[in-house]
């Protein structure tokens, strides 16, 4: 649900691109709005921290969401 919500209105790619990006351009491997999008879903999911980022390879939700390999 939450997922639908997010294509139709897209709040997490817009929050993502008010948030001013300090970061070396040429080191960047992920953008603001997949870590953003990572960080909310984990969160619906129960994940607390960023900490279980290794465990949330196998989170079929996650991995629908993001159809990317996760931020790390």
């Amino acid at each position: 649900m939450l997922e639908k919500k997010e294509r139709k209105h897209k709040l997490i790619k817009k929050g993502s691109a008010i948030l001013p990006d300090n970061r070396c351009p040429y080191l960047i491997e992920h953008d603001y709005e997949k870590l953003l999008k990572q960080r909310v879903f984990s969160m619906v999911q129960g994940y607390e921290d960023a900490n279980d980022v290794a465990h949330l390879k196998h989170a079929p939700l996650i991995n629908h969401v993001l159809k990317e390999a996760l931020a790390s």
